[in-house]
């Protein structure tokens, strides 16, 4: 920045490599949506690849695994376009437990003042860090799963009410939708029916047997994109990548969209 000067400046829109995050209800196939991402490497910290023909990483045993996963991609040269982190939750309780480990104590709560789940936070934002100097150095686009959990939203503009929300703990969460470009909620699509009984009705929600996905924000999750998504698309990995390639890249065909063999020489993460 030493040696800012006009013509230094840089305009015009900057389309490179994605953060996107999906997260949702269990069982709904965001493994199998992410899996269809361009020639894509799975970092697998919980069961969920097996029935899929993907390539993965052995499965990590701790968090440093899952450091010394990203760095190889960051260091190596490799064919691999898309990073799928597999899931968020999953990893923050490896980091629960190297921090117990490095502790020498038999729970987090153990540490007292909160002062372990707080090392386990800078354990999630060094990962996240990683997560994005992939994008960045490397040009890999990032999916990062996360589960979905049910909590109060204080709303002070109206009442407070129930809401999906990303299930890790909140620095974590905040540090994941600052990151992504692409927040994305999955749940069964409903309908509500109106059900009479002589005089009186109910309305209830009935499933229509549709999985969707969710790209901008409602009063029951949270959701937005920097790319412009539809605000609700089908669940489906390959149309959608279909469509950010043609309307996002301005793509005709599937060619790459990463520099992941870029030879730079990049410091891993700690």
């Amino acid at each position: 920045m030493a040696n800012m000067a006009l013509d230094n400046l840089i305009g015009g829109v900057q389309k490179g490599a994605l953060i996107q995050t999906i997260y949702g209800v269990e069982k709904i196939g965001k493994t199998t949506f992410t899996s269809k991402s361009p020639a894509p490497i799975f970092l697998a910290v919980e069961k969920g690849t097996e029935q899929l023909d993907v390539t993965r990483f052995p499965k990590p045993d701790s968090f440093t695994d899952i450091i010394s996963a990203i760095n190889f991609l960051l260091q190596e040269e490799h064919q691999f376009q898309t990073l799928v982190l597999d899931s968020l939750d999953a990893a923050e309780i490896l980091a629960q437990r190297e921090v117990v480990s490095e502790n020498k104590v038999a729970c987090i709560e153990d540490i007292g003042y909160g002062s372990g789940y707080k090392q386990a936070d800078e354990k999630m934002l060094n990962m996240l860090d990683g997560l994005e100097m992939l994008r960045d150095l490397k040009g890999m686009q990032i999916f990062i799963i996360a589960h979905s959990k049910i909590g109060t939203f204080n709303d002070p503009d109206s009442e407070s009410h129930s809401i999906y929300e990303i299930d890790c703990r909140g620095r974590v969460v905040s540090r994941v939708k600052y990151i992504s470009d692409c927040l994305l909620f999955a749940n069964h699509d409903k309908i509500v029916k109106e059900h009479k009984q002589g005089l009186k009705s109910e309305h209830k929600a009935e499933s229509t047997g549709r999985r969707t996905l969710y790209t901008q924000h409602k009063a029951a999750f949270s959701a937005g994109n920097r790319i412009g998504l539809p605000p609700i698309i089908e669940l489906d990995g390959e149309r959608y990548w279909g469509w950010i390639n043609k309307q996002y890249y301005g793509l005709t065909a599937p060619e790459s969209i990463s520099n992941a063999n870029n030879p730079t020489k990049i410091k891993g993460i700690k």
